[in-house]
Formats: structure tokens, sequence, C-alpha cells
């Protein structure tokens, strides 16, 4: 778990020496300020459900219907979240240097999709986040070798984005399929009423993390509304140094708390 917890913080900036030499401080600026909003966006996207979720899983594991049920419900809320999402990465590129890159600005979504679509609270809930880490280590190793292969020239960097994209996505169907076969459920089957419920387990925390995590996870792209993006380059790899640092840390709390939440659902 914690080589996962280590390359999740920690690979970009293991090909960040790479990558800048190659990529201007103004295109690399609008490379962060898109990916701090979107891992804000994720959080939109996530909605607490690490933790509703697995409590609510935890509950049902011996009943396959339920838990169809939920993961309906959970998948459903996340597709009717990608609507406040869209609206918040077209005001934020609107209102940035980010409208002049419009690849960038086109992928913030789908890269946050594909992040906060992961079941990780199935994992949790099920005790085995082995497998979601195990999966999770091999998209950013995937990663770093791709960047490291197409990244040639700074008309390039948009693969920054793009291929994180790509490999994060290939982690989440892999998840998706696994915990499809355990369950025997429709992953995507939507259900308005279930996505309803589950909007209303998890709006106290989802309401809670959104606010406190403004400047934390979306600091580098407020700082791009109102700096050029080379200064953004120039404070985002600190920034990210130290972000990366601190998500070791709350990833490790986050296990601890997916124990004790398996415990009090117990």
């Amino acid at each position: 778990m914690y080589l996962s917890f280590f390359l999740r913080g920690f690979s970009f900036l293991i090909i960040a020496p790479y990558a800048t030499r190659l990529i201007p401080p103004d295109y690399w600026g609008a490379v962060l300020s898109a990916q701090a909003l979107g891992l804000w966006v994720t959080l939109i996207l996530d909605y607490g459900f690490n933790v509703t979720g697995t409590r609510n899983l935890v509950s049902l594991l011996n009943n396959k219907l339920s838990i169809s049920s939920a993961i309906s419900g959970i998948y459903t809320a996340k597709f009717i979240l990608l609507i406040p999402s869209f609206i918040v990465v077209v005001l934020g590129v609107h209102f940035s240097s980010l409208k002049n890159y419009t690849v960038l600005s086109l992928f913030i979504v789908f890269w946050a999709a594909a992040q906060s679509f992961g079941p990780v609270w199935y994992f949790q809930a099920t005790d085995r986040l082995h497998i979601y880490a195990l999966t999770d280590i091999f998209s950013r190793l995937l990663y770093m070798l791709l960047i490291f292969i197409f990244l040639r020239s700074s008309e390039d960097y948009y693969l920054i984005i793009v291929l994180q994209f790509l490999t994060i996505l290939i982690s989440t169907i892999v998840q998706c399929t696994i915990m499809s076969l355990e369950t025997g459920s429709k992953i995507f089957k939507l259900s308005l009423v279930d996505g309803i419920n589950a909007l209303r387990s998890g709006w106290s925390i989802s309401i809670f993390t959104i606010i406190t995590s403004v400047y934390t996870a979306a600091g580098i792209f407020i700082l791009g509304i109102f700096v050029p993006s080379h200064q953004v380059a120039i404070y985002g790899n600190a920034d990210r140094l130290a972000r990366a640092g601190l998500s070791i840390d709350r990833k490790s709390t986050r296990l601890n708390s997916s124990h004790r939440c398996i415990s009090y659902a117990v």
C-alpha cells in the first residue's frame, strides 16, 4: 500500500526534471494549473464515498442484491456530479490562462472522472486494498514509462495530462471489472433513486472536504488566475513537492480510517 501512496504522490515529481527540460515555463505552468483544477474536480466527484460508500458496503457484504444497488447508486451519483464538475471546469478555464490551452482544458474533466471512478471504496469495504494498490502501482509506472518514451519536445506538453488520463483509465477499468466479476453487478446500471440516496448520505462529508481543500488542492490553479503561467511554474514545483509529502500521511490516515469504518459497521 505504501508503495502505491509513494508513487501517487511522487510519480509526477520523478518525471518533472525530464519534462521541465523540454517544456518551457509557460506551458509547464499551464499543466500544473490544469492538474490543480482537475484535482479539485476529483474531490467533487469523490463526494465522500471513500467513507460513506465503504461504510454502507460493509454492512451489505452478505447481500449481493443490496451491494449491486449500492454500487449503482454511487456511480449514478458520480454521473450526476459530472454536471457541476463540468460547470466548474468551464468557469475555471474561462477565468484563467487555461483558455489558451484547449487540449489541457478538454482533458481536465476526463482526467478527474477517470481518477474518481475507481472503486477504492469497494476494496476498502472488502479489506483488500492491496488489489487496488497493485493496479494503481501499475498505472503509475506505466505513466512514467510512457512519458519518457513519447515526451520529446515542448509541443508535447499536453501529453503530461493525456497520458495520465489514459493510464489511470486503464487502472479504473481493471478495478471495475474485478468488482463486477465478484459482485455480479452491472456497474453502470444507473438508478436515479439509488443515486439520490447516495448523494444524501455523503453530502456533509463532501461539503466539508471541498471547502477545506480549496487551498490545498486548488491553490496552484487559484494562483494561475492572478499571475502568468510562467510564475505558476516557479511556485508549482515546490507546492507539488510539499503536497506529495503530506499525501503519504493523508493516505495512511485514510487507510486507518477505513479500518475503523469497517470495525464500526461490523
